[in-house]
């Protein structure tokens, strides 16, 4: 449902594609279940030592429950808890992982900014 999501689009939000790890890879038993998931992020390229001072706290918000299975990838909207974030990390094309605990579980990529979101919405209107 496209119009529940529309009420969170006022935060700073981008369009990522998520790739969840398999169990055999150290990821999850199973792809999170629900309409959203609250994970810390790690940037690529970001050194240990900055992660451990920096670590940025993200929610997704999933398009289709349904296609969000360990194996397939799946869409999201998603943004960083806090206001006070590095929000110019999340530009297009970015990528990251997910971390639960010290195990990254998913591999994500920027596809969209949030201005493209809103030029999208806007234009649809």
């Amino acid at each position: 449902n496209f119009s529940g999501q529309s009420a969170h689009l006022t935060m700073k939000k981008v369009f990522v594609k998520i790739t969840w790890k398999s169990e055999e890879s150290g990821g999850r038993k199973t792809a999170p279940q629900g309409a959203s998931y609250v994970a810390v992020c790690r940037f690529k390229g970001q050194s240990d030592a900055d992660w451990n001072r920096n670590a940025w706290s993200l929610r997704l918000e999933f398009l289709d429950t349904e296609e969000n299975e360990l194996g397939n990838s799946c869409y999201a909207f998603a943004g960083f808890l806090s206001d006070a974030a590095p929000n110019e990390l999340l530009s297009p094309e970015a990528e990251f992982e997910l971390y639960e605990g010290n195990r990254a579980v998913a591999e994500v990529q920027v596809l969209l900014s949030k201005r493209l979101i809103d030029q999208f919405v806007a234009h649809a209107a």
